[in-house]
């Protein structure tokens, strides 16, 4: 197999020309180190278009740990919002499952950089979080001078090749919306159904119709190496 690179479409470029001109108020980001270019590459784009007081980072759970669905730490609770979720039920508040717990963790130094004077709301995501459950949280998450990041990577352990399609497949259903197909995803589409159906959720709300995508690649073409088990990762803009 020959790997090839994903070449930016002028459709991209114009989508990035686009994002000069709105505000950004949500974001899809890669939580795997060996991409990092992308993700400095998406904070560098956040950052000249959005300025928010509050960034909320939610990501999955990756090994299910914990008695509840929906986690923070107790970080969170110095934040309006973080003292919202647990007293009205939506999380629980568990500082040894989020240390474990990396999907966050791994964007919070961007975070800092690149929104000093932001307050941040770490959430991570069970793969049990459903459809409503996801629903009845973006409602509490869908605040103005507010970003929120799902930190999430699509497929996992496949080829380039079949990444590919999955990725084509996955990326359809987020443009269209259809968190029936997105909850039934595993991991050879994405890691966090539930993170991705929340963001969506509160664009939704919030009316940031304009998806922007900045970049999709893979392992293999990072690496530039001919390998059989491959991550996937979509960087993403929400604007209005």
């Amino acid at each position: 197999m020959v790997v090839v690179r994903i070449e930016k479409t002028k459709q991209n470029l114009n989508s990035e020309s686009r994002a000069e001109s709105k505000i950004v108020v949500g974001a899809i980001v890669p939580h795997h180190d060996l991409a990092e270019g992308l993700i400095e590459e998406a904070f560098q784009k956040m950052r000249q278009n959005a300025d928010p007081a509050t960034i909320i980072l939610i990501g999955p759970n990756h090994y299910e740990l914990g008695n509840t669905d929906a986690i923070i730490n107790s970080d969170t609770l110095s934040t309006s919002l973080g003292k919202q979720l647990v007293r009205e039920g939506y999380m629980s508040v568990d500082d040894s499952v989020m240390f474990e717990e990396y999907s966050v963790r791994v964007l919070l130094p961007y975070v800092q950089e690149y929104f000093p004077k932001a307050e941040v709301v770490s959430i991570i995501l069970s793969s049990r979080h459903g459809i409503s459950e996801s629903a009845q949280l973006a409602q509490v998450l869908a605040r103005e001078n507010t970003l929120i990041i799902a930190s999430v990577d699509f497929s996992h352990y496949l080829n380039l090749e079949q990444a590919n399609i999955n990725d084509e497949i996955t990326y359809d259903a987020m443009l269209k919306k259809d968190y029936g197909q997105l909850s039934e995803m595993n991991s050879d589409y994405l890691d966090s159904p539930p993170s991705i159906i929340t963001l969506l959720s509160v664009m939704d709300i919030l009316g940031a119709n304009d998806q922007i995508q900045l970049d999709h690649s893979n392992s293999a073409i990072i690496l530039n190496e001919d390998i059989h088990s491959t991550t996937s990762y979509f960087t993403v803009l929400f604007q209005r």
